[in-house]
């Protein structure tokens, strides 16, 4: 029986890694975990560890808790979930020479299963070091890797508001806490972690002395729901076409404005990510293009 490729999409973060992994969880030719952001290679210490276990199980628990409420395929779907969530947790704690637990978790399981593609979607493996990367590579002679790359501003802002919806106290404005942590990071340089995310630069260079060029793609959110892509997309994983939902979106987060001051300050500090992409890839989608312009103005 033939192996399955591995898939790995690593980020960034904010730039439709969800809708991504949403598609090829119904593809009939794929096999993705009910975890979508596993974060094996990116936990290592022996305290990050245990704290992802713990993540997992209470996640097994609320699916084992949800699925008291549903019947007949749905209940059935639900502990399913559950029982891939308490497999994972011991993924995480398991032994890491040869990945052994990590390989049967998803690539036996999907040969098993008939599945031409099992992936592992989990943005923060852009932040990882080229040799870990290098290390996933050669996990598989048929690994891929997709990165997708979201105008830097934009990426950045959707990460801000997500932190703050999840943060925001009661009675307090979204708009408001969003616009106070863009400040912190723009003006005061505070949450490097966030910025981080938004280097794609030093992620792409990472991933070209890490992997193959025909084992990698990179994508541009501004692209991603095109029907043209999603046939690309299937070519080089190797599956065949499935239509895609383009219009379906995950995981938007509620529409705030940016104080015009900070979306300056932002365009001006992430400059260098729009023109080292520029460099790479000539055409950039017009939104890029859009605040490219306003920064040189």
């Amino acid at each position: 029986m033939e192996q399955a490729t591995l898939m790995f999409g690593i980020g960034a973060t904010k730039a439709g890694t969800s809708w991504l992994y949403r598609y090829l969880r119904s593809h009939p030719e794929c096999r993705m975990p009910a975890v979508k952001e596993l974060h094996y290679f990116n936990t290592t210490d022996a305290e990050a560890i245990q704290l992802q276990a713990a993540n997992l199980n209470s996640k097994a628990d609320r699916f084992l808790s949800q699925s008291e409420d549903h019947d007949g395929v749905r209940k059935l779907n639900t502990l399913m979930s559950s029982e891939e969530y308490r497999v994972a947790s011991e993924v995480i704690k398991s032994d890491r020479e040869g990945h052994s637990a990590y390989r049967e978790f998803l690539l036996d399981s999907a040969t098993e299963d008939g599945a031409k593609l099992a992936g592992d979607i989990t943005p923060a493996y852009a932040l990882l070091p080229e040799e870990t990367l290098r290390e996933m590579s050669d996990l598989t002679s048929e690994t891929r890797f997709i990165y997708i790359m979201r105008d830097p501003v934009d990426r950045l802002w959707s990460n801000i508001r997500m932190n703050a919806s999840r943060r925001l106290e009661e009675g307090r404005s979204l708009n408001e806490f969003s616009n106070t942590i863009l400040e912190r990071v723009v003006k005061r340089g505070q949450h490097p972690a966030l910025m981080q995310r938004s280097d794609y630069a030093s992620t792409l260079e990472k991933l070209d002395n890490a992997v193959p060029e025909s084992n990698r793609k990179v994508l541009f959110f501004e692209r991603l729901f095109f029907d043209s892509t999603i046939r690309d997309i299937c070519g080089f994983l190797g599956i065949s076409y499935h239509p895609a939902d383009l219009e379906k979106k995950v995981h938007a987060g509620r529409s705030t404005a940016m104080r015009p001051d900070l979306k300056i300050a932002a365009r001006a500090l992430l400059d260098d990510q729009y023109k080292a992409v520029e460099r790479r890839f000539g055409d950039l989608p017009v939104r890029w293009k859009r605040d490219m312009a306003k920064v040189a103005g």
